[in-house]
This record gives structure tokens, sequence and C-alpha cells, in this order.
């Protein structure tokens, strides 16, 4: 990844139209505070995939329906890889473990 791409300009460019709107709904503040939450959770030795799922519990928690879930869920994912790919890139071997559409 171009480290002069920002996660703000990168992220964008993943979204479906729907996690657009999700990502419109959650506001840039949320969401880059998702993405340092990534990185530190990785920095502290967390895998990434821990980090999903604690994420995914976090969702179940908040009581959201099944249709915001696919929403959130998928803007989460790509929230992720575009953490991973601009903000902390040494843990994007890490990516490959997981199985995220990034379409």
């Amino acid at each position: 990844m171009n480290q002069s791409v920002s996660f703000d300009d990168f992220l964008p460019t993943l979204l479906t139209p729907v996690e657009s709107q999700a990502y419109q709904a959650i506001g840039q503040e949320q969401t880059l505070e998702l993405a340092q939450k990534t990185c530190s959770a990785l920095n502290s030795g967390q895998t990434l995939e821990e980090h999903v799922h604690d994420i995914a519990q976090q969702l179940v928690a908040d009581g959201i329906t099944e249709e915001q879930a696919q929403a959130i869920g998928g803007l989460s994912g790509k929230v992720i890889v575009a953490a991973v790919a601009t903000l902390c890139p040494q843990h994007t071997t890490q990516l490959q473990q997981l199985e995220l559409p990034l379409r």
C-alpha cells in the first residue's frame, strides 16, 4: 500500500453503497477510532481474528438488527483492512488469515 494514501482517502474506495450509508451514519471520527483500536490491538499481540470476534460481540451486545449487523459488519471489516493497510502495515500478513470480502 502506498503510504501517501491516508486511511480517510482509502476506506471509501472499498465500500459498497450500503456500507457507505453505514459509514455516513457512524461518522468519520468513529471509524477512525475503530481503525486506531485495530492497530493498538494488533500491536499489543491480539490476533486479527480475535479482534474481529471482539467487534462482533460488541455489535451483538449493542442489540443491532440483522440488517444493521450486515452493513456494519461489512464496514467494520473494511475499516480493519484500511487501518492495517494505511496505519499499521506491519500487520499486513494477518489480513491473509481472514477472508474479508473487499467487494
